[in-house]
């Protein structure tokens, strides 16, 4: 071989070398780049810590690495905005609770998304069941919801409920309860749930509607007792207390869920993607124990039945925001 030849070959060696280990760096970086999950709420609350405990899990189901971005202001909507805006190309997902999605449509004259052409469902990821206890208010001969009913149409000065703030799932499921019931209750909002179940263990209000995971403290303290919850069947964190379907309201049925969704027109392949990612996530017996600890229960849905899913809750809460007359300007 002659020496020219030699030189030349070496050339294209050192060529394809450099070549292959810019393409390697690339990917790397690539690979390396974290996407955001984007959680409307402040740090140290129940949703950020759902985000957190999914970012963690996702680190052996993703190639990238997931870090939790909190974007709080006007109860979850601003991280609804930003992720409306967001890249198609899977840097930037968000986890919500329903009730940006599917509440505050009806509630909001004047809502900077819409909740179903503005995000692309992508994965569910967990569920909290509801209840409704009652405090030292309410006599402790009170034992059932028909007894509640009564006592409470025997008493309407004393006919209220406590809330964790006004247009949210919680004050719905009073008017729910109300219309079904057939008795006249007065809302009392609070900020947030602690607050709200306080004044109930505190004999300040008669009713209050929580999640399940923040009522069962106050349950085994023996401040507050529950009455009811609202699932298809009872509750096995409250194995004692009828839902109530069984008490022959069918109609009464309500629970609050979480799901992560993406920038709209996302590339299907990349939904489906994720999707596949975040359901090996969920289905971790890790996943299953940290969500037991807060009284959840974890939910997998295609991005399909998620989008159905949002669209089937928005037409339910129509009637009963309507029923509720509660509206908000900003």
């Amino acid at each position: 071989m002659k020496p020219h030849d030699i030189h030349r070959r070496e050339l294209l060696v050192a060529g394809m070398a450099m070549g292959l280990t810019s393409w390697h760096a690339g990917a790397l970086a690539q690979a390396a780049r974290p996407t955001q999950l984007i959680v409307g709420f402040p740090p140290g609350g129940g949703i950020d810590l759902l985000a957190r405990l999914m970012a963690s899990q996702l680190r052996t189901h993703a190639p990238e690495p997931v870090v939790v971005d909190n974007k709080a202001g006007v109860a979850g909507r601003l991280a609804l905005e930003y992720i409306k805006r967001a890249p198609t190309d899977g840097s930037a997902l968000l986890l919500t609770p329903d009730f940006p999605l599917t509440i505050f449509p009806h509630i909001y004259k004047k809502l900077a998304y819409d909740p179903v052409r503005d995000f692309t469902a992508v994965a569910a990821c967990a569920r909290s069941e509801l209840v409704l206890s009652v405090g030292p208010m309410v006599p402790s001969s009170v034992h059932t919801v028909p007894e509640l009913v009564k006592w409470l149409q025997a008493h309407p000065d004393k006919a209220d409920y406590a809330s964790s703030g006004p247009g949210g799932v919680l004050h719905l499921l009073g008017v729910m309860f109300s219309q079904a019931t057939g008795v006249q209750m007065t809302h009392v909002p609070f900020r947030g749930s602690a607050p709200a179940l306080q004044a109930l263990a505190g004999g300040h209000v008669a009713v209050s509607f929580n999640a399940v995971g923040e009522a069962l403290p106050f349950k085994s303290s023996g401040s507050v007792r529950p009455l009811a919850t609202f699932g298809a069947k009872r509750s096995r964190y409250l194995p004692d207390t009828p839902c109530m379907v069984e008490l022959g309201y069918p109609h009464v049925q309500a629970d609050t869920w979480l799901g992560v969704f993406a920038p709209p027109r996302m590339p299907q392949p990349l939904v489906d993607q994720w999707n596949a990612r975040i359901n090996s996530a969920v289905n971790t017996s890790d996943y299953a124990a940290s969500l037991e600890k807060l009284s959840m229960e974890p939910v997998t849905l295609s991005p399909t039945a998620l989008a159905s899913l949002v669209k089937s809750d928005i037409a339910r809460w129509a009637p009963i925001v309507k029923a509720s007359g509660f509206t908000a300007d900003e």
